[in-house]
């Protein structure tokens, strides 16, 4: 009689456990792009689909956001208008005082006034932006469209696939108040001093924008590959030349695999065969869009 009530307490439970919806099918479900609204108050939204990667934003609660996509328990979302990305001052030829057009090629925009802060983005000569502020030698920005942030799901809930829910970008108006900035700098010397300078290079850094010193860890772009020999590597190449291999979490790294990358690490000491490329220990990655 005992084994009759337990067989039919693991069929029960097996039953009632198989009906039950699994995260991964819940994932599978999900249609993109939709709106979602902020479940609570100073949800943060990072540059990267974990807690190390900088802040580029908080949301309130009942905040109304576009999620475009997913990267496990992340969502991966439009960077809401009020947000504030950074652009270095060198690269911006005033039209008015509160509209610039980009002077250099590959300008890197940022999530904060410096080249320590994280790449969110880059733009190209003609570009046109919308100035929020100054701060120094920085321009603070409208986010561009394609510039995105990820948030935790646990945050997020969904809202409606009517996407005409998110708010159109309002106009500026009034003057914009200087801090330092030179709002009469010249067009023409911006433009050539870009042509001397900036090709290639981060704006302030005077090392190329292929390799940099950030913080004491190695700031390298690239493209990040995968190969298969010796139980799979991570490869970040750089102008098709094998630079690093890259050590860190695999689920993480294998979502980047195909696309151009800024990774920052430490370069692990070498004792392999001198011929063999460097290792590099991850500490942060971001999507170059």
């Amino acid at each position: 009689m005992l084994n009759i009530f337990r067989g039919f307490f693991l069929l029960l439970t097996a039953t009632t456990l198989s009906q039950l919806p699994t995260h991964s099918t819940l994932a599978q479900d999900e249609v993109f792009p939709f709106v979602a609204e902020s479940t609570a108050d100073n949800v943060n939204v990072r540059s990267g689909q974990s807690e190390n990667f900088e802040k580029l934003y908080q949301l309130k609660i009942g905040e109304e956001v576009l999620v475009l996509g997913r990267s496990f328990s992340w969502y991966k979302i439009e960077l809401p208008q009020q947000a504030g990305i950074f652009v270095s001052a060198e690269f911006v030829n005033l039209l008015d005082s509160r509209n610039g057009e980009i002077t250099g090629h590959r300008v890197n925009l940022r999530s904060g006034p410096g080249t320590n802060h994280s790449i969110v983005g880059q733009m190209k000569e003609g570009d046109l932006v919308k100035i929020k502020d100054v701060d120094n030698d920085w321009y603070e920005i409208k986010p561009i469209d394609g510039t995105v942030g990820w948030v935790m799901e646990d945050y997020l809930a969904f809202k409606t696939y009517d996407l005409t829910r998110i708010p159109v970008e309002e106009e500026f108006n009034g003057a914009l108040l200087e801090k330092g900035a030179d709002a009469d700098r010249s067009e023409t010397t911006s433009k050539n001093k870009i042509k001397e300078e900036s090709i290639g290079k981060d704006p302030g850094d005077n090392l190329p924008i292929e390799k940099a010193l950030v913080n004491n860890n190695t700031l390298v772009i690239g493209h990040l590959q995968y190969q298969e020999y010796g139980g799979g590597t991570f490869i970040l190449m750089v102008d098709d030349e094998p630079v690093y291999r890259i050590q860190g979490l695999k689920p993480i790294l294998q979502e980047f695999v195909g696309y151009k990358v800024t990774i920052e690490g430490k370069i692990r000491p070498q004792i392999q065969n001198a011929s063999e490329i460097p290792t590099l220990e991850l500490s942060k990655i971001e999507l170059i869009l």
